[in-house]
């Protein structure tokens, strides 16, 4: 009989991460079947897992190119939905969940008879400190939200896909990730628009670890010369999820940009000008930035 989970990670030449990923994911109390999406790797993943394709303990999809954190994710979900698993677990290469993280998980949606969108593990990083990229963000209702009936939960409105279990039920309806995101902001614009749909929360007892380099925010005043053009993407998707709110969160997306650029001129030791020109290009192109939904059947 075919799980009912799906375990879906998403990796760009990243084997020796996504080689401890597979091991963590192997070791869970409570197995799912394991779908790798490549983003068409060229540092030797395909070879790598090899034999983890002949004996079918994964089962292996190479995108073709490099489609982002975002587009990956899009792929894998629609791919795990048409083939008609319940819940969808996902992750990034450089995540290992504790070996009882899924198991907590689907005991959470079992308790909840199925009536969640998503439910997200306690992240932390290498230290064992919580790591401060993938904090959640809760509710308004927090913190009155543990309760008896839902012992262990807290609501919350949006996570990041650091071990995020996702009700298919919900994903038929919201749609998919936004593909062209490439990366940032694909995780959190989802899964808001999931929590807009049903109840979703965090799970005290699930908890992963994810292997960043440090632990620490995004940043471009201070991130290296290599990485800025990534930002670009940043500062769009983030515009465009402020224009979905409204004029209030536009306002204020404005502002913390503002704010950055001033740090940018005050404390970067190099490139100034090459990170106010990546951060002011994304911020035009948020303007005119309309990526449309797609959805499974479509």
């Amino acid at each position: 009989m075919k799980n009912q989970t799906a375990c879906i990670v998403v990796t760009y030449n990243r084997k020796a991460l996504l080689a401890s990923n597979l091991q963590a994911l192997r070791n869970q109390k409570e197995k799912g079947d394991i779908f790798v999406i490549d983003n068409g790797s060229t540092d030797g993943t395909r070879e790598l897992l090899s034999e983890w394709i002949e004996r079918k303990e994964i089962i292996y999809k190479n995108t073709g190119k490099n489609l982002g954190g975002a587009g990956g994710f899009a792929f894998g979900i629609a791919e795990a939905v048409r083939c008609g698993y319940s819940y969808l677990w996902i992750m990034d290469d450089d995540t290992i969940p504790y070996p009882d993280a899924l198991a907590s998980l689907l005991g959470k949606a079992k308790r909840l008879n199925g009536e969640f969108s998503f439910l997200c593990s306690v992240v932390k990083w290498k230290d064992g400190s919580f790591c401060r990229m993938n904090l959640p963000v809760f509710s308004d209702q927090w913190p009155d939200q543990i309760c008896e009936e839902k012992e262990g939960l807290i609501s919350v409105c949006s996570c990041s896909f650091v071990s995020c279990l996702i009700n298919a039920e919900y994903i038929k309806k919201a749609g998919l990730p936004i593909a062209e995101f490439f990366i940032y902001g694909d995780d959190a614009e989802y899964t808001e628009r999931l929590s807009g749909l049903a109840d979703a929360y965090l799970d005290l007892t699930s908890f992963a670890e994810h292997r960043t380099p440090a632990n620490i925010s995004d940043d471009i005043s201070r991130e290296s010369r290599e990485r800025l053009g990534r930002y670009y993407y940043r500062y769009r998707n983030c515009f465009y999820i402020a224009k979905k709110k409204g004029r209030k969160d536009v306002l204020h997306y404005l502002y913390i940009t503002c704010k950055m650029l001033v740090k940018i001129l005050l404390f970067s030791e190099n490139c100034r000008w090459k990170r106010i020109s990546v951060l002011l290009s994304g911020v035009f192109a948020g303007i005119s930035f309309h990526p449309v939904i797609q959805y499974v059947d479509r």
